[in-house]
């Protein structure tokens, strides 16, 4: 059974660079799971691939 707050099976989302403005598609490495806080996505984004610059964040893609 998966937790209230269980973000380990979230879906990608697309993650935008606030330096240079790179889109990329994927989850952020950075956010940990509330309800499993040692479990981390090694395939999440931790910089932006372009710049490296680490200030990222979320964009709703539901427009």
């Amino acid at each position: 059974m998966i937790e209230k707050d269980c973000i380990c099976s979230e879906e990608e989302s697309l993650i935008m660079c606030r330096l240079c403005g790179n889109l990329m598609r994927g989850r952020m490495m950075h956010i940990n799971c509330p309800s499993h806080p040692k479990v981390y996505n090694l395939m999440g984004y931790k910089h932006c691939s372009r710049c490296s610059c680490t200030r990222l964040r979320k964009v709703n893609s539901k427009a």
